[in-house]
């Protein structure tokens, strides 16, 4: 089933919403929904298919527009002071959503923000599109599709591993549905599920297992953590590359497409990862990640890299895995021992959204907070990282969660640095600037360079 409502509005048919109904167990579904505009009608379509349904519950009331958007505030603004935020952090970041994107644009964000906390509860319905479904619109355009695949002369075996542990349900079937519909065939998808108490996600997981004959399903019988359990995924993969997706996340129906026309287009490969960006419970999409090429000092300050990543399985093999004692920065580890020693040359970024990560209550994505001890497991791994290259450089955590500074010692004979500073008829300035020089600088070999630009000052 995939219940849906459709208000339809009076001027024209774009302005149409729909919103889908979300899932809340196995056999239910609800919604919540404010409408601040009078419709034309309300359409209710129970099923896209042949089904009996029960509606248990129906409640229309008017409901003032100031009375829900000062709900929502309270909301959010009591969140922020459970968790010692800033209390006038919503205050600020309104403000500046309506400078630039007016009332609406600040009303949608304050929605945004609610439904992170309260994602079943009610939605205001508007017909503003985000900046960002707006370049969904125009960017993500496919065609040709079956020509592209024919032209592959090399079409490698990609092994996609996926641990599970107690996956809501509705999730964790659309995250192995985003894998069967790659457009790409040449796939296997690796589940290994960690002694999950569900019964009922246990007995999909078979059912998919038994349907297909390329998703692979272990159970595990102790419950080990992420990163044993990532490894006994792995330990059923036989293609040459290997991908990795978390058990209610999706990817774009042309993640591996993108990823075998690289593998295609560039000699020796070896790691590829692409752009991301985050989908809420009601499968709206926002918060992109668009990432630089392979950049190392960047990656050594946070991970940027993060998903979609995919990788030759005899490097992952040759590192041996993920590491037990690193969860929650076990991804992290292993890039980190997977990347090293490759040149630049070998590790390919596809600037496109192929790997859309789950946003909802108790997730990292929303809220590194929910997750305090990834900061630790990453500080950790990269102390290790550098520890066995230079016990000299330094590792500190950041004032941001999951973000790292890296300082390395100084070379025995210390380069010349020159410092350039260009000048015209502003004596305070110029004096303020060098006397900062002299008295904040604790490098030595170091030359100021005073370009003046026709000052007339004496």
């Amino acid at each position: 089933m995939a219940p849906k409502i459709v208000i339809d509005y009076e001027e024209e048919y774009a302005h149409n919403s729909t919103v889908m109904m979300n899932q809340i167990d196995d056999d239910s579904y609800q919604v919540d929904i404010l409408i601040l505009s009078k419709p034309r009608r309300i359409a209710f379509y129970p099923s896209n298919q042949c089904n009996t349904f029960e509606i248990q519950s129906f409640k229309m009331r008017s409901c003032s527009d100031f009375l829900h958007v000062y709900y929502q505030h309270l909301v959010v603004i009591h969140h922020d002071c459970m968790r010692l935020k800033n209390p006038f952090r919503l205050h600020i970041k309104s403000y500046k959503r309506y400078k630039k994107k007016g009332m609406l644009g600040m009303l949608d964000g304050l929605e945004d923000e609610y439904r992170k906390l309260q994602p079943y509860g009610i939605k205001r319905v508007t017909t503003l599109k985000t900046r960002y479904e707006k370049w969904i619109k125009e960017n993500e355009k496919f065609s040709n599709v079956n020509a592209q695949i024919s032209h592959l002369s090399y079409q490698p075996l990609i092994s996609i591993v996926m641990p599970t542990y107690n996956t809501p349900i509705q999730y964790l079937k659309k995250a192995i549905d985003s894998v069967i519909g790659q457009s790409y065939r040449h796939w296997e998808l690796c589940i290994a599920d960690d002694a999950s108490p569900n019964p009922k996600m246990l007995e999909m997981l078979r059912s998919y297992g038994e349907k297909y004959d390329n998703i692979k399903v272990i159970f595990r019988k102790e419950n080990g953590h992420i990163s044993l359990a990532s490894n006994t995924a792995l330990s059923l993969a036989t293609g040459e590359f290997v991908a990795f997706l978390d058990h209610d996340d999706m990817l774009a129906s042309h993640a591996l497409l993108e990823v075998v026309s690289v593998i295609n287009s560039r000699e020796n490969i070896q790691f590829i990862y692409s752009d991301e960006d985050k989908i809420d419970v009601r499968g709206k999409r926002f918060e992109p990640h668009f990432k630089s090429g392979w950049n190392p000092d960047m990656f050594y300050s946070h991970n940027y890299i993060s998903h979609f990543s995919v990788m030759r399985r005899q490097l992952v093999e040759e590192v041996g895995g993920l590491r037990v004692g690193y969860e929650g920065a076990q991804d992290y580890d292993l890039l980190l021992r997977v990347l090293d020693g490759l040149n630049e040359e070998e590790i390919a970024h596809i600037p496109k959204i192929l790997y859309h990560w789950r946003a909802m209550p108790g997730s990292s994505a929303l809220d590194a907070g929910y997750k305090p001890y990834s900061s630790d497991a990453g500080y950790k791994a990269l102390s290790d990282f550098f520890g066995k290259k230079d016990t000299k450089i330094r590792v500190e955590k950041a004032k941001i969660p999951n973000t790292y500074k890296i300082s390395y010692p100084l070379p025995t004979v210390q380069p010349l640095v020159s410092i350039i500073v260009p000048t015209r008829d502003n004596y305070e300035i110029l004096f303020t600037c060098i006397e900062s020089i002299l008295s904040h600088t604790s490098y030595s070999n170091y030359e100021i360079i005073i370009v003046d630009n026709e000052s007339t000052l004496t």
